[in-house]
């Protein structure tokens, strides 16, 4: 449920997006109490939790989750913000999103990491936005690290520009 709240509050308020949270639901029954063990602690939270049943029922188990996100756009605010501007040099992104999104306390990367983001700044690249890949079971980049892992270290060990097709010469590469 912690891992839970922590999506929730990166959506409101660094986004300030309304939420709603589909539980998914599987054939399977889940353990006594489980569903409003979880659906109380969402409340707690001032979460929607939406089951949804959509795998064995197909889009008819999926009709009140819509309905609840149809409802959450018509009827709660919605104040879209960015989490940086464009003009925010690369490594700042990183930084940015490590700390603010995944309760990181510091970003390191290599010297050759650093390298490959100057050079795509001075390419002309520093204004995109950045998607960082890590494991999803964890905040942290270690999948071994449950629950919050505030304060950890993000390590940068790989840097890639994906920028879409580019026409050079009369041809797309």
């Amino acid at each position: 449920m912690e891992n839970l709240r922590r999506h929730v509050d990166n959506l409101r308020p660094h986004f300030g997006f309304p939420c709603v949270v589909a539980l998914n639901r599987f054939n399977s029954a889940p353990p006594p109490g489980e569903l409003a063990l979880v659906t109380a602690a969402a409340e707690k939270y001032g979460i929607q939790i939406v089951p949804a049943t959509h795998w064995a029922d197909g889009g008819q188990g999926a009709v009140p989750l819509a309905e609840a996100v149809v409802d959450a756009i018509e009827n709660s605010p919605c104040n879209f913000r960015y989490l940086y501007p464009d003009e925010m040099p690369l490594w700042e992104k990183i930084r940015t999103i490590a700390t603010k999104i995944y309760g990181a306390g510091s970003v390191t990367g290599d010297a050759t990491i650093k390298r490959q983001i100057a050079k795509l700044e001075a390419q002309g690249f520093g204004n995109l936005p950045v998607c960082i890949a890590k494991t999803q079971f964890s905040f942290s980049t270690d999948a071994s690290a449950v629950g919050l892992a505030d304060g950890h270290t993000l390590h940068v060990r790989e840097v890639r520009l994906s920028a879409g097709c580019r026409l050079r010469g009369g041809h797309l590469r």
